[in-house]
């Protein structure tokens, strides 16, 4: 028995939510709005899907992507971080085809989780955050591809103005023109009893 709650708002700064999600088969979207339940299933799958802010049409990238997922995504066929790679690199193609030159640039990040069997899958792609909280311990099983972060990994020197010009500097997203499918993090892990995923 898996128990689940959500909610989408659209914050405190944009006036659209753009936050699209998938639970099982079920996808929500542009909406602000919560919800609770209980799944009776070993085999789950979630996704929270958000439209990059400041880009065209990211509610409907968002949207289609969580679809996208809910009909293709099958916990089952994820065995290692190439199946990974692939569906993530099917989900870019996908909506770069429906891409029109009045929302060229519209894009989202992307973190999901799926079980089956006794193993757990974490994605994530962009800003979007996972963690796992299991044995009185808080796992952070996500990593923010934003331009600071490169800057760190480059082990250049960052300056407080540089730390707040470029946190949320998105380097890889669905919709991205330059999208590297194998930048796509993905974390395994056992699933254990009373434990508890946060998607973000």
């Amino acid at each position: 028995m898996i128990k689940y709650a959500y909610v989408t708002d659209a914050g405190l700064i944009r006036t659209l939510n753009e936050d699209s999600l998938c639970l099982q088969n079920t996808v929500c979207s542009n909406q602000n709005r919560k919800r609770s339940g209980v799944l009776f299933s070993r085999t789950f799958k979630a996704a929270v899907f958000d439209g990059v802010g400041g880009k065209n049409k990211g509610e409907l990238a968002s949207l289609f992507c969580s679809t996208f997922f809910k009909k293709n995504y099958k916990p089952s066929s994820i065995k290692n971080r190439s199946d990974v790679y692939n569906f993530a690199q099917s989900t870019h193609d996908e909506l770069i085809k429906i891409q029109t030159q009045e929302n060229s640039d519209m894009m989202t990040t992307f973190v999901g989780v799926s079980s089956h069997k006794k193993q757990l899958v974490f994605m994530n792609i962009g800003d979007s955050q996972a963690f796992y909280y299991t044995n009185g311990e808080m796992k952070h099983l996500s990593f923010e591809d934003s331009y600071l972060n490169e800057l760190k990994k480059r082990r250049e020197k960052i300056s407080d103005e540089d730390k707040e010009k470029y946190q949320h500097v998105i380097v890889n997203c669905f919709g991205l023109p330059n999208f590297q499918n194998e930048k796509t993090h993905c974390y395994f892990e056992p699933i254990r009893k009373n434990s508890y995923i946060y998607l973000f």
